[in-house]
């Protein structure tokens, strides 16, 4: 006798009977064919139940929306289960065959998907399609003689709270503090290379990395601003190119600053924007900078050559700085970008004697000129390792 009995597949498994309804899995792909198509000329399913959060039942193939007749009873029918774990989704459906008519050739079944409790919802309809013997009432039943209405046991501790635990089953516990998790937070954002150069340096092949504490974000970006003095020379970068897990970035192009003689140092931050749930952000500052020169030597040194040939030399972005010379009845020398402002000297705590600067103009190895102050000591002196504070 032909039967309007459905049997349905969940995903890539096995096809299944329809009794006491079937427990499927949110996303998949769920298919279901008559389980005999003999002495079927027509084959009609539908939809005629949902639960309250799915709302809209799902659209299947090769049935007509209005008629709800498959294209034939060989058809397997297919449609996606609506995702979401633990949510609980229950869709009810109605088989017919041969015009329906008599109760032998209608049937009506169920597919759920479980809540984080592993326990069924109901559908808007649903009868006897979740249990053939006692219906919606072996789904209700179960929730209300549950310890608080269906919430897992009580543990009689005061502050326990509802947690899942490891295995995905809701329980009350109290939470401790390795329970916790620290807030999302970049751990460490590091440019790969210096962050000191000298103006006009080029700087290529430039990459960074990155560290977060309860990462990693779902998303991340890194972007580009300039500080400080600007010369026609100076040479953008491209854009930064950081994908997931956004630990690592890389730079396209190269990165050159030249700056202005009488100009603040030039810099370069890159700012990491890191975003899960919230956004933070981090950085990393470049600098271009320029060299000071000292040591000892005779009177008058007062040329390019022989102030970049004193025996000290340092990057540094301030006058202010401590050197030591060893002089033997020589002048003590020191040489600074005159941006760096006016020096003063002293000597084991006493002010020391220095001539008033002389500007001299510098050129560095990459081509980049400055205009230095020099400054001599007023006497010739004699020692070893004298510590000049320059303030």
């Amino acid at each position: 006798m032909a039967s309007p009995i459905v049997e349905v597949q969940d995903g890539v498994g096995s096809f299944v009977s329809t009794t006491g309804g079937v427990d499927v899995t949110p996303g998949n792909t769920i298919s279901i064919r008559l389980q005999s198509t003999s002495g079927v000329s027509q084959w009609q399913l539908e939809v005629f139940g949902v639960d309250e959060i799915t709302a809209t039942a799902p659209s299947l193939t090769s049935v007509n929306p209005t008629t709800h007749v498959v294209a034939t009873p060989f058809t397997t029918v297919t449609f996606p289960m609506p995702s979401g774990v633990g949510i609980g989704r229950a869709l009810v459906f109605r088989s017919s065959i041969n015009g329906g008519g008599t109760s032998a050739l209608v049937t009506t079944f169920g597919l759920f998907t479980l809540t984080t409790l592993g326990v069924r919802v109901a559908a808007v309809n649903q009868t006897l399609e979740g249990d053939p013997t006692f219906g919606w009432a072996a789904i209700v039943n179960p929730a209300l003689r549950g310890p608080g209405g269906g919430l897992p046991p009580f543990t009689n501790q005061q502050y326990a709270v509802l947690m899942e635990d490891p295995g995905g089953i809701l329980q009350f516990q109290r939470l401790t503090e390795d329970m916790i998790l620290p807030g999302f937070a970049i751990t460490a954002f590091t440019y790969a290379g210096s962050l000191t150069h000298r103006r006009g340096d080029t700087l290529t092949t430039i990459t960074a990395s990155a560290s977060y504490t309860s990462g990693p974000p779902t998303s991340a970006g890194i972007a580009n601003t300039y500080g400080g003095s600007t010369d026609a020379g100076d040479v953008d970068p491209g854009i930064w190119t950081i994908n997931s897990p956004f630990s690592s970035g890389s730079l396209v192009g190269s990165i050159k600053r030249n700056g202005a003689d009488l100009g603040a140092d030039p810099t370069w931050t890159a700012t990491l924007t890191a975003v899960k749930g919230g956004s933070v952000q981090a950085t990393f500052v470049v600098r271009w900078t320029r060299d000071v020169y000292f040591g000892v030597g005779a009177a008058g040194l007062n040329t390019e050559s022989q102030i970049e040939a004193l025996a000290g030399t340092a990057l540094s972005s301030s006058r202010q700085r401590t050197i030591t010379v060893s002089p033997s009845n020589q002048k003590v020398y020191y040489a600074i970008p005159q941006a760096y402002g006016a020096a003063t000297f002293t000597l084991n705590g006493f002010s020391a004697s220095f001539n008033a600067s002389f500007p001299l103009s510098l050129t560095n190895v990459n081509g980049v000129t400055s205009t230095y102050d020099v400054y001599e000591s007023t006497n010739l002196l004699t020692g070893t390792n004298l510590n000049f504070v320059v303030s």
